[in-house]
C-alpha cells in the first residue's frame, strides 16, 4: 500500500516539474520531470501490482507477469492512435508525418494560446 503513494508521489512531481519546464521553455526540467521523476513514479507503481499478481497466482508467475505486461503494452496501443487523432483534430500545427512536431511546439515560440491564435487569423 505504502508503495501506491510513494509512486503516485514521484509520478504527480514529475508531471509538475515537466509542466514548470513547459512554462519556463526549460527543457532540461522537462526531462527531469516527466522522464526521470516521473519514470521513477511510473516503475515502482508497475512493480507493485506485478509482484502482488505472481504472490496471487504461484503455480503459473509467467503467466501472470505476461498478462501485467501485456495489460502495460495494451494501453499503448490504444492511446497512441487516439492521441494521433486528438493531435490532428485540436492542433493546426501538428503534423503526423514529423515526429518532432509535438516536440517542437513548447520551444518554437508559439507556445502561448494567445500567440497562435492571433496568427490564425
Amino acid at each position: 500500500m505504502r508503495e501506491g503513494f510513494v509512486a503516485a508521489g514521484f509520478w504527480a512531481t514529475g508531471f509538475l516539474v515537466g509542466a514548470l519546464g513547459i512554462g519556463t521553455s526549460q527543457l532540461w526540467l522537462v526531462y527531469l520531470g516527466y522522464g526521470v521523476i516521473g519514470g521513477i513514479g511510473l516503475g515502482i507503481g508497475y512493480i507493485s501490482p506485478v509482484s502482488t499478481l505472481i504472490k496471487w497466482f504461484p503455480d503459473r508467475p509467467g503467466l501472470a507477469t505476461g498478462l501485467a505486461i501485456m495489460g502495460f503494452g495494451g494501453g499503448a496501443l490504444i492511446a497512441s492512435p487516439l492521441s494521433r487523432q486528438l493531435l490532428s483534430q485540436y492542433d493546426s500545427a501538428y503534423d503526423p508525418d514529423v515526429s518532432s512536431s509535438v516536440a517542437a511546439v513548447p520551444w518554437s515560440g508559439c507556445s502561448s494560446p494567445s500567440a497562435s491564435s492571433t496568427s490564425r487569423s
